[in-house]
Order: C-alpha cells, then structure tokens, then sequence
C-alpha cells in the first residue's frame, strides 16, 4: 500500500502543495481532505480524476475517497465526469475564495447555532457557562456577519 505522506524527493510543488495542506488542517479541514484540496489548487487545471489524486499524493483509492467526500459535501470541490468515461473529475469552483470563506462563515453560523442551544442547557446566560456560551455565540455571529460583508467587498474590488 502507499505511504500516506509526501516522498522527501517531491518536487517543489508537491512540496508548496503540502505547505498548504498544513495551513488547511490548522483551520480544522481533515488532514487527508486538506492534502487533496491542496493539490487540486496546485494542479494545472484545478481539477483531477480520483486515481491521479492517489497518484500525486501517494495514496490508496480508499483514503481518496474519503477525503474527497469530505471536500464535496462542505462545497470546497465540485464532482463532474471525465468524458467518454465513468470515472470521476474533482474539481475547483469558478470563485474559488468566495466558496472557502462561504465554508468557513457557514461553520461560523453553525456554530452559533450550536452554542446557543448550549446556552439554555447550561443553565442561561445568567450562569456563568451560560454567560461564556453566550459570547462565544455573539462573536462568532458577528465575525459570520464581518465575512460576510469583506466577501461583498472583495467581489466589488474584483469588479472594478
């Protein structure tokens, strides 16, 4: 089976492409999603089939799927065919910063949502848990709203 990590001989985009990676994991994508997601952004095209993933990143046909599981059902990867076969192409979005931060500010809200329920549980916000719930749950709607509104602005600065 292939080694589930990059070869000390990769090239230098091979090794950009993990460097990457690295910056995605630290943002909570899973390690093996971050990996592909990276080298789909270093790829010629932005887009590989399922078998030339696992042959740039050295790895199994399994793991491959996983991960790119993971990748499409958060939207950071669109699934399309190779024509003339039956064989998957994982490719990038056309508005490629738009669909990673919308991913990002989609968790924000999720999250909010989550805590907020927590709030209640806990006893409210006039309990202390309750009270850090709370503000975890304002700043991460307020941050959700402030991505929002530099998402606006950059496709405006793009447009002009």
């Amino acid at each position: 089976m292939p080694s589930e990590s990059a070869e000390p001989s990769a090239s230098p985009v091979d090794r950009a492409a993990e460097r990457l990676a690295a910056q995605f994991t630290a943002i909570g994508v899973p390690r093996m999603s971050a990996r592909v997601y990276a080298a789909l952004l270093t790829s010629p095209q932005g887009a590989l089939t399922a078998a030339e993933i696992g042959e740039r990143l050295l790895v199994s046909p399994a793991t491959v799927s996983k991960a790119v599981q993971y990748l499409v059902q958060v939207e950071l990867v669109h699934r399309g065919s190779v024509p003339g076969t039956r064989r998957d192409r994982y490719e990038l979005g056309k508005d490629l910063w738009a669909e990673m931060f919308g991913f990002r500010n989609r968790w924000l809200r999720s999250f909010a949502d989550t805590t907020d329920e927590c709030v209640e549980v806990v006893g409210g916000e006039g309990a202390d848990a309750g009270a850090r719930l709370a503000k975890l749950r304002d700043f991460s709607l307020f941050a959700a709203s402030e991505m929002a509104s530099m998402q606006e602005r950059w496709k405006q600065a793009q447009s002009e």
